[in-house]
């Protein structure tokens, strides 16, 4: 697992469980936030069953992309993933930060989606 810059992707020892607080991270696309934990993962792509579903972006693929625990891949799409404009190559994993860009979709139109910090908790204050 590669981090951007070359930085390896670090383990937290449990098989397949990753807490909110663990990674910290959310996709943000048209304003809508998910959330990146927990055993299943984020896809993305055009197909309704994606937990992201881009639509109305040429080229983006059915199950384009996906993260799980913090770290992206590409799905052997047709137009390839980008992230910080570095193509990733299909079915490596890549870890992701806070406002690294995946980019999905053709050279002339892509979709990009951002990785942000959830925001704080409510407060128990008024």
């Amino acid at each position: 697992d590669i981090g951007v810059g070359g930085s390896e992707a670090k383990s937290n020892g449990t098989q397949g469980v990753t807490t909110r607080e663990e990674t910290g991270l959310e996709v943000q696309w048209e304003g809508k936030r998910y959330p990146l934990f927990g055993g299943e993962g984020v896809t993305i792509g055009r197909a309704k069953v994606c937990t992201v579903v881009v639509g109305g972006v040429p080229g983006v693929s059915r199950r384009h992309c996906r993260i799980v625990d913090g770290l992206i891949s590409d799905l052997q799409s047709a137009n390839g993933t980008y992230v910080n404009g570095y193509a990733l190559k299909p079915n490596v994993r890549l870890k992701l930060r806070v406002g690294d860009v995946i980019e999905i979709g053709n050279k002339t139109k892509r979709a990009h989606l951002t990785i942000v910090e959830p925001p704080p908790p409510p407060s128990e204050y008024p």
